[in-house]
């Protein structure tokens, strides 16, 4: 489970236009690396205004902010992480210790943020992690890219969060 001090340390480069943060939680939801790391890409968000819309067909909590720090985004992600039910029922916390919960995605803007239950890392051979969720994507080759396009974005990351 992430802390104030994860928060404090992302925010600080997420505060910037068109930067995006995302975090990968466990390999069920997309992480590459054992250990924990959130990451900052500078691009567009293609799902944008379908994720401020509240259409996206999946689960999810969403939370925007007029003006974002560290304080406010780690109580957002606490509650999220309850309401998704995403940390263990009847666990006693231990500062100590670490807290194992369930797979999830962050995303992360100047003005919102995104996390999201995960089932699985992949639907055939595309893998799917915290970005695509933004909407960006990326295959290995054309015969990925066609099978993506023909399947349909949306219903391969519905089909990648936990019901």
């Amino acid at each position: 489970m992430l802390d104030l001090h994860d928060f404090s340390a992302w925010i600080q480069g997420a505060t910037y236009p068109n930067v995006v943060g995302f975090f990968n939680s466990a390999s069920e939801a997309g992480a590459s690396q054992r250990h924990r790391h959130m990451q900052l890409i500078k691009t567009t968000v293609p799902l944008e205004e379908m994720i401020l819309s509240g259409k996206l067909p999946f689960k999810h909590k969403l939370f925007t902010f007029d003006r974002i720090n560290s304080e406010k985004a780690y109580f957002c992600y606490l509650a999220a992480m309850h309401d998704l039910g995403l940390t263990p029922k009847n666990t006693a916390l231990n500062i100590n210790e670490p807290i194992e919960c369930l797979p999830y995605n962050i995303l992360l803007t100047q003005h919102w943020m995104l996390v999201i239950p995960r089932l699985t890392n992949h639907v055939g051979d595309i893998f799917a992690n915290a970005l695509n969720y933004s909407g960006c994507f990326l295959v290995k080759d054309q015969q990925q890219h066609d099978w993506l396009i023909d399947y349909g974005c949306l219903r391969l990351l519905t089909e990648c969060v936990a019901p």
